[in-house]
Order: C-alpha cells, then structure tokens, then sequence
C-alpha cells in the first residue's frame, strides 16, 4: 500500500507541490502551444521516456494546427479542423497533465531528496578531487586530499593516509591497515594502486570495489 505523502514534511508541503506544478499552468495560459515543452520538461527531470514520446505527439498536433489556422482561410475546414486541433490539445494535454500530475509530484520529490542530493554532491566533489590528483598531485597534497577519509572528496591516498584511515575503509581491517603502513614504508611507497594492491597481496574484488575511493600521491 502507497503511503501518503508527509504534509508536515516541508519538503513535500502544499506549497511545494504548487511549485512544482507550474508545467500544468504553462499548458493553460499557452493553450496547448507548448504543451509539448510541459511534458518535455518532466520527462527530463523524471527520465520517464513515455513523457518524450508524448512531447513529441503535442508538439506536432500544435505545429499542425497552427499551421492549418494560419494557411487557410476562416471559413475553410481546413482551418476549422486546425481549430479543433488546437483546443484537443489544450483541453487533452491539459486533463492529461492533471492525471499524472501526482507521479511526477512523486518522482519529484524523489530526485530532491536531500539525501539523494548530498549523494550526488559527494560525488561530484569525490570526482572533482580526483581528476586534481591526477592533474596537479601537489594541489592535492597542499589541499589535504587523501589525507583522511573525511577529507575533502573523501578520497584516501595510499602513500600518507595513516593505518586509522584505512582501517575504515570497507574490508579492511586493523591488521591489514598496519601492514599496508609497514610494507609502505619500507619500500619507500607505491607507485600506483595497482601497485598498491598486488604490494600488500589485497584480493582484486576488494581495491576494485575501492578503486573510486584510493588515490595515489607522490611522497
């Protein structure tokens, strides 16, 4: 059974869904015009395909009737029949949108979930921090990256992060964060993490789950 949306919640309050309903009223006051963006904009904030194909459908009924309308005279059913096009497509577009308004209020509030957007911002800085390992490594160094897992982008470099720092990667354990330090050490560092991993003999399946997460700065 679907739940009802929390009301107390302000991210899915009233006030929110009205904001994210103004598709709805770009449909009226264009009438029907631009239905065809309406329904391309929620497709593309929903990834629902269907949503595409139905932008692709309003905008060639508008184009067609406005065309008809303006080709041809008042009297002429030609222009009639352009006329009718255009309010089907208003009136339609219209009751269409109010029917599944409540899905893309749905997927909406989904896509904006504040966890969903601290997600995708780790990510993104994650990412960030790792093509400036690669490109500038004493930006990196200087900026901290890698120094710790809670350091920005949340990478951990394999040649000066301290065994507490690896011990709280996943599959790693106190053990093999002491060795992964001793054998550093005494071989003066790791060239790569490919290196890294075949050094302290880690199982491929673990440095491949961590690829994203290890980096390697020169000592």
């Amino acid at each position: 059974m679907t739940s009802e949306p929390d009301r107390s919640d302000p991210e899915r309050s009233r006030l929110w869904e009205l904001e994210h309903s103004w598709w709805l009223v770009l449909i009226v006051v264009s009438f029907g015009v631009l239905s065809w963006a309406s329904f391309g904009y929620i497709a593309a904030r929903t990834g629902k395909r269907v949503w595409f194909a139905w932008a692709a459908f309003y905008l060639l009924l508008a184009v067609v009737s406005v065309v008809l309308v303006g080709s041809y005279g008042v009297d002429t059913w030609q222009a009639g029949l352009g006329t009718f096009g255009i309010i089907a497509c208003w009136a339609g577009s219209f009751v269409h949108g109010l029917s599944i308004r409540g899905r893309v209020l749905d997927l909406l509030s989904v896509d904006e979930d504040p966890r969903l957007r601290q997600a995708r911002r780790r990510l993104e800085t994650r990412g960030a921090a790792g093509r400036i390992a690669a490109t500038n490594p004493q930006l990196a160094k200087e900026a901290g990256v890698g120094a710790a897992a809670n350091s920005w982008g949340g990478l951990v470099d394999v040649n000066h992060a301290t065994a507490e720092e690896f011990a709280k990667l996943p599959g790693f354990s106190a053990e093999i964060a002491h060795r992964i330090v001793d054998v550093r050490e005494r071989i003066d560092g790791f060239d790569n993490v490919n290196d890294f991993a075949r050094m302290i003999d880690l199982p491929p399946n673990l440095v491949d789950g961590l690829r994203d997460r290890l980096i390697c700065l020169p000592r």
